[in-house]
């Protein structure tokens, strides 16, 4: 099945209202009929509509913006499709699926910050079978924010409903921080000195994650099996991409992991979406491929 449609399919358990009996199909503005049911909502929904229409009406407008203008564009369309499939299998009417995006006079930079705003307030809302999908989005818009120079409003770190949520990502950090630290150890000149810069900042990660685990944090390991030896240059640079991309991976499964929990603790959802964005870029900065979902090789929840 193609990626976009299993995607779609894993996005919400929401079929889609249809009284064939009769052929009538809900619309968002159709009168009321006695005994047809209204229909409800999907969770979210105004937002979602909101992120589709301005995706790809974004996608239109990157390819002028440089470099990667493209690149990011392509990426835009896959989300807005993605997002597409998830509402039509929630019900939402095709006028409103087909609705043009608003005017938006801002510059492309200024929209995808107000992007990210509105994926960081779906996080709240939206289906939780969503919430990897919208998680892994807003990182990848974090890094579309930071190539276009357009700053992010920094977000209040959300308390998480218990030290055990933060494990996952602890256990993370460590494995890239060791092989980070092979990697600078190994290193020289400009490119360790980035390594160390890239070092500190999965140790500030792991810090702030132990802090939060308290005496739920495991006894760290002291050392761990490497894919490469880092002996020059290039494998040491193929050793930081496998590292930075396993960490993007690990975090957004450790989103999903939250978003299918028997009891759902949003907080948990959007501390862990913070700490991907930051591992997104990273990762980025490091020319790790960028992905549309970054971490999402397979549907969550």
């Amino acid at each position: 099945m193609p990626r976009r449609a299993v995607l779609g399919a894993a996005l919400l358990g929401v079929g889609a209202i249809e009284l064939t009996g009769c052929g009538i199909h809900l619309e968002e503005d159709a009168p009321h009929i006695p005994l047809v049911p209204t229909r409800t909502p999907v969770p979210g929904e105004a937002d979602l509509l909101a992120l589709m229409t301005q995706s790809s009406a974004l996608a239109v407008a990157l390819p002028a913006t440089g470099a990667r203008g493209a690149e990011f564009a392509a990426q835009h369309v896959e989300q807005a499709a993605v997002l597409d499939s998830a509402l039509r299998r929630g019900g939402v009417p095709e006028s409103l699926l087909t609705a043009p995006a608003a005017a938006d006079s801002r510059s492309v930079g200024d929209r995808e910050v107000a992007q990210v705003a509105l994926i960081r307030s779906l996080l709240t809302t939206a289906d939780p079978a969503l919430l990897p999908t919208l998680a892994s989005l807003g990182a990848n818009r974090a890094v579309v924010c930071r190539v276009l120079k357009a700053t992010i409003p920094h977000a209040d770190t959300p308390s998480p409903s218990g030290p055990p949520a933060t494990v996952p990502y602890l256990l993370a950090s460590r494995a890239a921080a060791y092989g980070m630290e092979v990697v600078a150890a190994r290193a020289a000149g400009d490119f360790r000195t980035r390594a160390i810069d890239a070092l500190d900042e999965i140790r500030a990660l792991a810090l702030e994650q132990e802090v939060i685990a308290g005496k739920d944090a495991p006894p760290a390991i002291t050392a761990y099996s490497l894919p490469l030896s880092a002996d020059d240059e290039a494998s040491a640079r193929r050793l930081v991409e496998y590292l930075l991309g396993g960490l993007v991976t690990a975090y957004a499964q450790a989103i999903g992991t939250a978003a299918a929990g028997t009891k759902l603790q949003r907080a948990d959802v959007l501390l862990g979406a913070g700490w991907l964005e930051e591992a997104a870029l990273l990762a980025d900065a490091w020319k790790v491929p960028l992905t549309a979902f970054p971490g999402l090789a397979q549907p969550t929840g």
